[in-house]
């Protein structure tokens, strides 16, 4: 016979699974508008039934859990994406720098000070002796260096700031990794006691998706089950370096961190290897801010050579001039003057060699040599021009001087060293006062029409361009299964026909059983519980399943080789399958070799410590010899052709193939390991331009970078705002929806109190009839 109170018991159920219902939808609307915060909801299951009087009596609903909404799956590629976002950002917000520092094209740039330069020496052609067209020149000049001071200091600043900024992110990193390990000790804790620490968790999540911003992160959850509880372990990985290791005891599970090398402003990640030995390696290709401040880096130091380039052309740059007019040197030739040499019969010779050809024109008077019009001079820069002229003190000097005495012109030490009285305009002279010969503006139309000469221009980015990919670890295929509620009693799956059946022995059933089959009692599991159940089953006998598998929340992360398992649920009506993903075998490290130009000679790059040295035997060069080196002759050879050599040259711990003119260079070793070290910072190459046009390449250039940037972030942004909506549909929280909910809950606990209500009336008319 039922107990008198049973329905009581029943009804009592039904009021405290309807408060905690409330209490839930509660919590939802008061942390609505809390940054990082998950919709909660309670996972309700029917009580076990009682066995009486041959029939089965239902006992109420169990509130068995209050579980946190979340799509893992949202969570890992809203994080890739963010990380690219973090890049994208940094990348964009330094090339807009350098566009404001460099402000092409403006009435403050570079090009128009050099314009007003160019401009000053026409000036001068015309009025070579007047004292204010060469004040003009000089101050002209003294703008022009003053511009390029200016913008050469402003990038050094910028270098300087993007160096502490990567600095400071790093320590960021490392105090977000300290963070969440010492959380991570704080929810293993909680589960293994049987809690659910959702707010914690959602504390982890905020501090993951604040990481993924800085760098680019992996995340493993290990189900583990005590006693009658299930825990995850949870490991945090940064370029394929384990930084938190879940399996650690507490206050031991941050096992690596990042440091930051202020010498090269290089970062390194130190942890632990899939063996669980130390190692340290550089972060690198891994995206996020940390990357995009090591590409910002690359950019400037780029435009700053760049522009040293301008400047020591601009000085010293090799040219050559053809003279509008006689060019008169002392017979016999001083010493200690730096003559040009001269370009005749297609071959380069010294001034004296020239003078001593009887073929050359030139001819002897007065103490002197006439170098004939039309001449071919090949002088070195403005410098060199200025050399060869004279001025009103006499013999010319050069115009530019460096600021810090050293022999190599840039953009930051570029200054004016000629005076009004020493600028040189003229290439004949009087030899009575070695004074420039009244009126001769020679020397200064040259100058005017270097602007329209061509010269080589020397520069490591112009060889080649390189993007570094690190190693991957082999990938399992793998697909999601979710525990949407406890599997019915009798029901069944099927994993490469090997069954796991449920079975509920609080209402007496027993494991089924037979061949390929296994057991699971769900009696007194929550959802959680249940998912750890079947990970444990399948990994305990993966040979059988052909998987493993381990469990996060409600979710039963299937993997297996190369192919996915034959997964039947079509007996079980409370397990759905998620997404699949396909394997992938473990890639090597890969760097991707541009080149942009034939390598100058003399230039090398180095791939694992073997060298690789250029020289062209065209120009009287030998082949480099000694350990480690492998020469290549690029006589001849066009940019395919010397990424072919490059191809066949590299062995020992790389492969590379050659499409075109770039280059794929492989590490032997593959998976998240695998390293390749590849140095082009000796590969340099030249091109022939003018000054202005190499300038508005640069400019150009930098414009193309910012445009993709600006592109870059719009894509990224929209990506990442897409994912977080769609995070935000499983994990946000709907006024709306939980207005619904606390109706439901609302009516479902009146409705129970009114069951007690008439039960308690029932009882009353039955004791006040047996006592009356």
């Amino acid at each position: 016979m039922l107990g008198t109170f049973l329905g009581l018991e029943t009804s009592l159920s039904g009021l405290q699974a309807a408060q905690a219902g409330m209490d839930v939808v509660s919590q939802n609307i008061d942390n609505s508008s809390t940054p990082g915060y998950s919709r909660e909801q309670v996972d309700f299951t029917e009580s076990p039934a009682l066995s009486t009087l041959g029939m089965q009596v239902g006992q109420g609903v169990d509130a068995q859990q209050i579980t946190r909404l979340r799509d893992t799956f949202l969570d890992t590629q809203y994080r890739q994406q963010n990380a690219s976002l973090g890049q994208a950002n940094v990348d964009q917000t330094t090339l807009n720098q350098v566009s404001s520092i460099i402000n092409e094209p403006s009435d403050t740039g570079i090009s128009n000070a050099m314009e007003q330069f160019w401009e000053a020496w026409d000036s001068l052609t015309s009025n070579p002796n007047e004292l204010s067209a060469q004040t003009s020149v000089v101050d002209a000049g003294q703008t022009l260096t003053d511009v390029m001071n200016q913008t050469a200091n402003q990038l050094s600043d910028l270098q300087k700031d993007l160096g502490s900024s990567l600095s400071d992110t790093t320590t960021q990193v490392n105090s977000l990794i300290g963070q969440v390990a010492q959380l991570g000790d704080q929810i293993q804790n909680a589960e293994q006691t049987g809690q659910e620490p959702n707010n914690l968790l959602d504390q982890r999540d905020e501090l993951l998706d604040q990481l993924s911003q800085l760098t680019n992160i992996s995340t493993t959850d290990t189900s583990v089950q005590t006693g009658s509880n299930a825990y995850d372990q949870f490991s945090l990985s940064i370029g394929g370096v384990t930084v938190i290791d879940g399996s650690k005891p507490d206050g031991q599970k941050q096992v690596g961190q990042l440091s930051f090398d202020a010498t090269d402003s290089s970062v390194s990640v130190t942890g632990e290897d899939n063996k669980g030995n130390t190692v340290t390696q550089p972060l690198s290709g891994q995206s996020g801010e940390i990357q995009g401040y090591q590409d910002s880096l690359t950019d400037v130091q780029s435009y700053s050579t760049d522009l040293n380039s301008l400047a020591n052309n601009l000085a010293t740059g090799t040219m050559t001039v053809t003279l509008p007019s006689d060019w008169q040197v002392p017979d016999p030739l001083p010493s200690g003057v730096n003559y040009p040499e001269v370009v005749s019969n297609g071959k380069t010779e010294s001034l004296s060699d020239f003078i001593n050809d009887p073929n050359s024109g030139v001819t002897s008077a007065n103490g002197q040599y006439t170098i004939p019009t039309g001449t071919q001079i090949q002088v070195q820069g403005l410098n060199g021009l200025m050399e060869m002229g004279y001025a009103s003190s006499g013999q010319g000097v050069p115009f530019f001087k460096t600021s810090d005495g050293s022999s190599t012109f840039t953009a930051n030490n570029i200054s004016v060293g000629a005076t009004a009285q020493t600028l040189a305009a003229a290439t004949t002279y009087d030899p009575s006062t070695n004074e420039a010969v009244s009126g001769d503006g020679t020397l200064a139309s040259l100058a005017s029409s270097m602007k329209d000469d061509s010269m080589q221009f020397t520069d490591p980015t112009l060889a080649s361009s390189q993007e570094y990919t690190g190693g991957q670890n082999a990938v399992d295929a793998q697909t999601a299964l979710m525990v949407d509620s406890v599997p019915a009693d009798g029901s069944q799956m099927e994993i490469n026909g090997q069954t796991i059946a449920f079975y509920n022995s609080a209402n007496g059933s027993s494991a089924p059983t037979g061949a390929g089959v296994t057991a699971i009692d769900t009696s007194g599991k929550n959802l959680a519980q249940v998912a750890s159940a079947i990970a444990g089953v399948i990994t305990g006998n993966s040979s059988a399943f052909g998987a493993t598998a381990s469990a996060t929340g409600t979710t039963v992360n299937l993997s297996s080789g190369s192919t996915l398992p034959s997964v039947d649920l079509t007996n079980v009506q409370n397990i759905t399958q998620g997404a699949t993903t396909a394997s992938q075998s473990a890639t090597p490290a890969q760097v991707v070799l541009a080149i942009n130009e034939v390598p100058q000679d003399g230039s090398t790059m180095e791939v694992g410590g073997q060298t690789i040295a250029f020289y062209n035997s065209a120009d009287g060069s030998s082949a480099p010899t000694g350990a480690g080196i492998t020469a290549i002759d690029t006589n001849g050879k066009n940019t395919s052709q010397v990424a072919s050599s490059i191809a066949s040259a590299i062995g020992g711990n790389a492969s590379a193939s050659a499409t075109g003119n770039t280059v794929t260079i492989s590490s032997t070793a593959t998976g998240s390991n695998a390293t390749l070290d590849v140095n082009t910072d000796g590969l340099t190459g030249q091109t022939s331009s003018t000054l202005d046009d190499y300038l508005t390449s640069v400019v150009g250039e930098l414009g193309l970078q910012g445009q993709q940037a600006n592109n870059a972030v719009t894509t990224q942004q929209g990506l990442v705002t897409q994912l977080e909506n769609q995070r935000q549909s499983v994990s946000g929280v709907s006024i709306d929806e939980e207005m619904t909910n606390m109706i439901s809950y609302q009516q479902a606990y009146n409705a129970s109190a009114e069951v007690i209500q008439t039960i308690n009336q029932m009882l009353s008319t039955l004791m006040s009839s047996v006592n009356g």
